[in-house]
């Protein structure tokens, strides 16, 4: 089984089965754009563990299939304290006790900024933007410091995005405009257009920035925008 690959996908289908005006996909398209190596294992055991109690509830199919690709990189008795007890009726692999499962995986910082724009996803189609935020932060955190990578300057914006996203869902205006400012002052050239065309058409912040109120409320934002839209 092909973990990372299966997981991009099951991510795909998460967001059609359970749309959500805050989630975006642009997780989904730059991993499958880059086809990113396989994330450590541990970060994979939260993110499938956040889906499992999210949606398996829901359908014991998906649940089955979520905890397999989970099982299928880290063995049952590796799983952190009070994750693994999600796990006992699925059949784990093979408990290997060989020197490379211990050992500590160096993330590359593309895999960080997926693994956290993930997590925030996922808190996301819970309809639970306060926790979404922390884990979109992390993922602009990641992406801040790489941003003369083309594919991490494009993470970062999309990080942003989703981030004031967010604090517009929990009715935090401030934020949500100091944190779309932030991005076009690092990334003067970002294209709200271009970040649009990445998040799903029922985004109810994509159409509150088209709004006549939010022109009124941000107006040195959105005329730098409309400028290069």
């Amino acid at each position: 089984m092909n973990f990372h690959q299966d997981f991009v996908a099951l991510l795909a289908s998460f967001r059609h089965l359970y749309p959500s005006p805050l989630g975006s996909p642009g997780v989904l398209s730059i991993a499958l754009e880059t086809g990113l190596p396989v994330f450590d294992p541990s970060l994979f055991v939260v993110i499938g563990s956040e889906m499992l109690h999210t949606h398996g509830q829901h359908n014991t199919a998906l649940e089955h299939y979520i905890a397999a690709l989970v099982l299928d990189v880290v063995p049952k008795k590796k799983l952190p304290h009070g994750i693994a007890d999600g796990f006992n009726m699925f059949e784990s692999r093979d408990d290997e006790e060989d020197s490379e499962s211990d050992e500590v995986q160096v993330l590359d910082p593309l895999s960080q900024w997926v693994a956290w724009s993930g997590l925030g996803l996922c808190h996301a189609l819970q309809g639970d933007p306060t926790n979404a935020i922390g884990f979109f932060a992390r993922a602009v955190t990641v992406a801040a410091d790489h941003l003369d990578d083309e594919k991490l300057r494009e993470a970062y914006a999309l990080s942003q995005y989703d981030l004031a996203n967010a604090h517009y869902e929990c009715n935090d205006m401030i934020r949500a405009q100091a944190t779309l400012e932030t991005l076009f002052e690092v990334i003067p050239e970002t294209n709200r257009a271009d970040i649009g065309a990445k998040i799903a058409n029922d985004n109810a912040f994509a159409a509150f920035l088209e709004s006549p109120e939010a022109k009124t409320m941000f107006p040195g934002i959105l005329g730098k925008t409309s400028e290069r839209n």
